[in-house]
């Protein structure tokens, strides 16, 4: 325990938040930069206003994922606001950059903190967060199973399997537990998490929500490519993209799924556009949601620090000029 106290105080430190902002966009800048040649063909070949609502919905995308977190936390009984958990969120999601995704949901917890939450309810809420992404994701997958035409190996027919496992894990009784025996083997201070079944389910729909999103964006770039827009494209490259984000998510040695996400979702358009068409849209894809991650979380940023300057009175105060 003496080892995990000098790990907790190392997280908590100025220098390894300053560390941790640097070194998530720079490999989130990294990983488009790597890609900047396919990038650069790829934006060329979208008309701007296919680019641009693609854009659109990356940013809903993670906006529409913070109010999840929001709600799972006011659920729990740390009611935030607005202004104060998107800057919680969308910093700390950064971390999601760096391998094994654990730091995103303790930069959350530190700076959650900073708001007078509990370190291990805002971790909670992190945790409680992705695994509804995953189980409304899979729900998503399910139900479109009937309406698409799937192409083989694209891997959306075993992808909803593990979905009655994880209602049953989502659910607050279970979640609630699971967490709680958690804290308790980590040697952490008990704190109340538990949820409402009410409270899960609506922030199910924000979740749903971040898909449609998601869907919306591929779909963009895929009709700006030459697909056919139908009703049946939607649902087949929001099904395609939230299975793509699961497999991504589960590979935790690579940051943010790099690379095993795209080859997920190319398999699920390979029936509708060429090979080079799908190639476009999967990286731009990935680009997007980099840029719309790494923008939100600079504007969030710079609220943050503006806020702490008007705190301390360093800094003009709102409604001066």
């Amino acid at each position: 325990m003496r080892v995990l106290a000098q790990v907790l105080r190392l997280l908590r430190s100025t220098p390894f938040r300053v560390v941790f902002v640097v070194a998530a966009v720079g490999l989130a800048v990294w990983a488009i930069w790597s890609d900047r040649d396919q990038i650069g063909v790829a934006v060329g070949r979208l008309s701007a206003t296919a680019l641009g609502l693609a854009a659109a919905a990356s940013v809903a995308n993670v906006l529409v994922t913070c109010l999840i977190w929001r709600s799972v936390l006011r659920d729990m009984g740390s009611p935030m606001p607005l202004r104060a958990a998107c800057q919680v969120f969308l910093i700390g999601q950064l971390g999601k950059y760096l391998p094994g995704g654990v730091l995103q949901v303790v930069a959350a917890a530190e700076l959650g903190s900073e708001h007078q939450v509990p370190r291990a309810r805002t971790a909670a809420a992190m945790v409680v967060t992705i695994l509804l992404s995953i189980v409304t994701g899979g729900l998503i997958v399910a139900a479109s199973l009937p309406f698409v035409e799937v192409a083989a190996g694209s891997g959306l027919e075993w992808a909803a399997a593990a979905v009655p496992v994880l209602l049953v894990l989502l659910h607050p009784r279970v979640s609630s537990w699971a967490l709680g025996h958690l804290l308790r083997v980590l040697g952490r201070a008990p704190v109340d998490i538990t949820r409402s079944l009410r409270g899960t389910v609506a922030a199910g729909g924000w979740a749903a929500l971040a898909w449609v999103a998601a869907g919306v964006q591929v779909l963009a770039l895929s009709v700006g490519l030459g697909a056919e827009p139908t009703p049946s494209l939607l649902l087949l490259v929001t099904a395609g993209y939230a299975a793509a984000w699961v497999v991504g998510f589960a590979v935790i040695v690579v940051p943010a799924g790099l690379g095993v996400r795209e080859v997920v979702l190319a398999a699920v358009l390979v029936n509708e556009l060429g090979t080079a068409e799908v190639l476009v849209v999967v990286i731009a894809s990935r680009a997007l949601f980099t840029v719309a991650d790494i923008a939100l979380a600079g504007v969030a940023l710079a609220v943050r620090g503006r806020t702490r300057q008007v705190r301390r009175g360093t800094g003009p105060r709102p409604g001066s000029r």
